[in-house]
């Protein structure tokens, strides 16, 4: 287990946590380039410590909460993300059961936790966190504690891979100190994380921190490799995201999805939510005109159509039809013609040599 922090006090909050993942058995450094400080919601972050396929889990299924209940309260995110948590622990726990290293060991017995998070963020409007840590139970299921905080008083909560007994030991001293009281909460905060980092081997690499205030959202210390590169556009708890993987929509609804596109005078709109004909082209009477532009589709097998200047040609592998301003052509692969019906009498027809096949007379 690595480390995190949270400091809070009135309208201002820092959540802080490393960068280093372990191997399973606690034996060696796995990375420490390990993203664990994760936006969630609008002004609203996790960060996680515990198993790494878990962690992804519960990011995942944190952000799909508050977009599917519309929703930045982070007590309602807590409540749902720990009910939907247990079952997967639950066989997690099973699995460790199975191991025979110490750290898994530890885990089954319920002498360190399973998992844990702690998320940032508003409630009923007023700035805090919720701490959420999973432990396993005699009877080998997995339950967990909720403990939130939204008061004023400045008060630290933290939950590390350093000893017990040392880490009490730290935390102590630094209420001791009366200058952990008055001086500014980032170089309190900062002062803790070091001083944990020098005497934990599971804590390492550079520092994700963010700190949340009245202002908005600072981040003190984020890694180029950690940063979040989604676009988002934020109004209040509104949020409309794109990301890698694709359109997050939070307090909100896309009801009529449609991109619009007007050039010289020609308007492109796909509608998604049209009955019929999602793609339009029109001109300003709103009657569809392709002016002299080209248009192609094209299938796998080879099929396919093409309008160009006035021309509309379809094609398949060695077979073409063109239908332009000057008539139309046929080109097959063995040479073949274009038939055309007779329109005249029987009797015509008969008399200037036409053929009949399936009943029409050419």
């Amino acid at each position: 287990m690595s480390i995190v922090t949270v400091f809070k006090e009135a309208d201002t909050l820092i959540l802080s946590t490393d960068s280093r993942a372990m191997e399973l058995d606690n034996s060696a450094v796995a990375s420490d380039t390990e993203t664990k400080l994760f936006v969630v919601a609008p002004d609203t972050f996790i960060a996680l410590t515990g198993r790494v396929g878990v962690c992804e889990f519960q990011v995942d299924r944190a952000r799909k909460i508050a977009a599917d209940l519309k929703t930045t309260d982070i007590q309602v995110i807590a409540r749902e993300l720990g009910r939907a948590s247990v079952p997967v622990l639950n066989i997690l726990l099973k699995r460790l059961r199975m191991e025979h290293d110490e750290v898994s060991h530890k885990v089954v017995c319920g002498e360190v936790l399973v998992q844990g998070y702690t998320l940032v963020g508003r409630s009923a409007g007023k700035l805090g966190y919720v701490t959420q840590e999973y432990r396993a139970q005699p009877d080998g299921t997995v339950k967990y504690d909720t403990k939130p905080y939204f008061d004023a008083p400045r008060k630290l909560a933290v939950r590390a891979g350093t000893p017990i007994e040392l880490l009490i030991k730290i935390s102590g001293e630094l209420c001791n100190d009366p200058a952990t009281w008055t001086d500014p909460m980032d170089q309190v905060s900062m002062r803790f994380l070091e001083t944990a980092k020098r005497v934990t081997p599971s804590i390492g690499g550079p520092w994700q921190v963010v700190k949340l205030d009245n202002a908005g959202i600072h981040w003190i210390s984020l890694p180029e490799w950690a940063a979040d590169n989604a676009l988002r556009v934020l109004h209040g708890a509104n949020m409309v995201e794109v990301t890698a993987t694709g359109v997050n929509i939070v307090n909100g609804t896309l009801t009529t999805p449609k991109i619009t596109c007007v050039v010289a005078g020609q308007t492109l709109t796909i509608d998604a939510a049209a009955p019929a004909f999602p793609l339009t082209i029109s001109d300003s009477t709103g009657v569809t005109d392709f002016g002299v532009c080209n248009i192609g589709m094209l299938t796998s097998s080879g099929v396919g159509a093409q309008l160009q200047a006035g021309n509309l040609t379809i094609t398949e592998p060695g077979r073409a039809i063109s239908i332009g301003v000057l008539g139309v052509s046929l080109i097959t692969d063995s040479g073949g013609t274009l038939r055309t019906p007779f329109t005249g009498t029987l009797a015509a027809a008969i008399a200037a040599g036409k053929n009949v096949q399936g009943g029409i007379i050419y």
